[in-house]
């Protein structure tokens, strides 16, 4: 027999207290726990958000692009409807990167874009006339300006590139026979 009982007060106490915590426990999270899901979540929000702003940078480029693509053909168009000189000039105003489409003779251009503040002309190898560089398209005529404009968003590059036949298309890659540093290209052929 047992001279003392199996549980004493304060054995029961003990148990009662664990009791309680383990109770508590059944419905919530440690401060602990807590802290290390919300660590893990901040670092999967900071790389999504890394992601997002490269997605977002590369799509201005392209859109950029593409607006680009349309004016030059639009200049293009121009000079053979009407029979006239049209160029599209590439150039700076301050920091902003700008882009437009002139009829020989005008002062003032026909139409004008600003560039997104994220892309800039990085390099081009139009022919160059006091500050801003030119792509012309002479009347009916059937040869064109030849040459490429680079377009820049973060180490994201588009090539706009004008043929002597007068074909105009964009691309990922530089032209054949260009130097394949874009740091060689803006050195080469800056704006």
């Amino acid at each position: 027999m047992l001279s003392r009982p199996f549980l004493g007060e304060r054995d029961l106490a003990v148990v009662c207290f664990a009791a309680r915590v383990l109770k508590r426990r059944e419905g919530g999270f440690s401060l602990l726990e807590l802290v290390v899901v919300l660590a893990i979540s901040a670092i999967l929000v900071s790389g999504l958000f890394l992601s997002w702003r490269r997605c977002l940078s590369h799509q201005v480029l392209q859109t950029s692009s593409v607006e680009l693509l349309q004016e030059v053909r639009l200049a293009q168009e121009q000079a053979l409807s009407t029979g006239e000189t049209w160029e599209v000039r590439f150039y700076r105003k301050g920091k902003a990167h700008f882009y437009g489409i002139w009829r020989e003779g005008e002062s003032e251009p026909w139409r004008e874009k600003e560039l997104p503040q994220s892309v800039v002309i990085h390099a081009t190898s139009f022919r160059r006339q006091g500050d801003y560089r030119y792509v012309r398209f002479a009347g009916r005529s059937t040869t064109f300006d030849a040459g490429t404009v680079v377009l820049r968003s973060g180490k994201d590059y588009r090539f706009l590139v004008v043929s002597s036949k007068g074909r105009i298309r964009l691309d990922t890659k530089p032209p054949g026979g260009w130097p394949e540093s874009p740091e060689e290209w803006q050195r080469k052929w800056p704006l």
